[in-house]
């Protein structure tokens, strides 16, 4: 028995859950972005800051930037690829779809994404979450690709990066413990008050970490 619960779904209405969750029952969504939840709801926008990883790419003269995208039918996962069609054609790269892979990571994970692209010519690589992130530095070292010489990469910084914690990459950082600590506030206050939950939406957003640049704890 639980008294709360904080909950994240790949469900794309409400009232697939609806049946099964108890009356006033204290529950937290989290990246979840349906517009009919009756409870508070927390989500990442992950937009601008991985725009502005494209866009830094392009300013130091890359015109052949691939992007390794997750499951599009997950919402975070087609903002993020907006974000990298926005950037290429706001700077005018006439790219069309050729650079753009769909992972699978059952049957076509990011590592055979990733050399996909070495094959058409990248010299920059953008993804969409920090397992693609991981991934792909895998197949980079296995083929002796080194970052910032033979490619650059534009990376998710994650519970799993501390494997590679040495590699100078930009990347986007998202505010995964903010959301952890809003998230349990949120529930407590609807456990301690005894009073049915209000429907409310929080955006927090990611940030875009330059090369070299060590990220904040």
């Amino acid at each position: 028995v639980v008294d709360g619960v904080v909950l994240f779904t790949a469900c794309k209405r409400f009232s697939q859950l609806s049946p099964a969750i108890p009356r006033d029952f204290p529950l937290v969504f989290i990246d979840t972005p349906l517009n009919d939840i009756p409870y508070p709801s927390l989500l990442i926008s992950s937009y601008t800051a991985l725009y502005q990883g494209v866009e830094d790419l392009i300013r130091q003269g890359h015109t052949r930037i691939g992007y390794i995208c997750d499951q599009v039918d997950l919402a975070y996962s087609a903002e993020r690829l907006d974000a990298y069609r926005t950037a290429i054609r706001d700077f005018g790269l006439d790219l069309g779809e050729e650079l753009v892979v769909y992972s699978d990571r059952k049957t076509h994970g990011a590592h055979v994404c990733a050399k996909e692209l070495m094959e058409k010519g990248c010299t920059a690589i953008a993804v969409s979450n920090n397992q693609s992130a991981t991934d792909a530095m895998k197949y980079l070292s296995g083929a002796r690709l080194q970052l910032g010489r033979d490619v650059e990469l534009l990376g998710f910084s994650g519970n799993d990066w501390y494997e590679y914690r040495t590699e100078s990459i930009a990347r986007v950082s998202q505010p995964v413990k903010e959301m952890a600590r809003m998230a349990g506030q949120q529930l407590l206050e609807q456990i301690e008050a005894g009073v049915p939950a209000q429907p409310r939406t929080t955006v927090l957003h990611s940030s875009y970490i330059p090369k070299h640049k060590k990220e904040d704890a």
